[in-house]
């Protein structure tokens, strides 16, 4: 079980339905150090609390990572350090759970704040989650190298 820490939660059951920022926003040297994305791996974990729905019936989800020298995300220069695939409204049901590894190195150093946006590909009905930057996610599962299990 992963212990979640307060201060790395960037939404907490927050209502998506148009592009928006995450509620909360990070320190980036509240984390892992200066920058996130040096030293233990460090993930981006999603937990959907209330299933994604829309008129369309068809809608996806992005969720980029970002910094900014400002706590506020409108304001200043927004830096994009990764951006999930868009995940479709079928699999964004109560209960999913899924974690992306932060990209490692630092050709893109994280500036003071971090938080995420997310980005609907049509107006959302519904849909809550949960986001938060995590060093073990119970959404990720490791296995030892050479080893091969069936799909």
């Amino acid at each position: 079980m992963a212990i979640i820490d307060a201060e790395s939660k960037l939404s907490v059951a927050q209502a998506v339905t148009a592009a928006a920022f995450t509620t909360n926003v990070v320190a980036a040297g509240s984390v892992a150090g200066d920058n996130i994305a040096d030293g233990e791996p460090v993930y981006l974990e999603l937990e959907v609390t209330e299933a994604v729905t829309s008129s369309g019936g068809s809608a996806t989800v992005d969720i980029s990572l970002r910094s900014n020298e400002s706590e506020n995300p409108s304001t200043g220069t927004n830096r994009i350090h990764m951006s999930t695939s868009s995940l479709a409204q079928s699999v964004l049901v109560a209960g999913y759970k899924r974690a992306w590894a932060i990209p490692r190195g630092a050709s893109l150093p994280y500036l003071k704040h971090v938080f995420a946006r997310y980005t609907p590909s049509e107006t959302l009905t519904a849909g809550k989650f949960n986001l938060r930057l995590m060093r073990e996610s119970e959404a990720v599962r490791t296995y030892p190298h050479g080893v091969t299990y069936p799909a």
